[in-house]
């Protein structure tokens, strides 16, 4: 799955290609599952919202909802989430 990343997570370039582990934190929004999934930064999000920013792909957005709630929280616009850096499994 893909995402667009602020400035501090594409770093000029530097971070495409890099890959981030992210969950959305189900006290931000009811449709959150809080299951990790993995995003690989492809571009940068020139639109500067927090400190780090990951602008997600539909189908990334929809992958951290709870069953049946995919679109619920592909709708839900900024939600809080937590990251971290992880190997990339290109293939796997």
């Amino acid at each position: 799955m893909t995402s667009c990343g602020n400035e501090p997570l594409f770093k000029d370039g530097k971070g495409c290609g890099s890959c981030y582990q992210i969950r959305c934190v189900s006290a931000g929004h009811p449709a959150c599952s809080g299951v990790p999934e993995t995003v690989i930064i492809t571009d940068m999000n020139y639109y500067p919202v927090s400190r780090f920013h990951f602008d997600l792909s539909g189908t990334a957005f929809g992958a951290m909802a709870k069953d049946g709630r995919n679109d619920e929280l592909r709708h839900a616009g900024i939600i809080d989430m937590q990251f971290r850096r992880t190997p990339c499994m290109h293939g796997a």
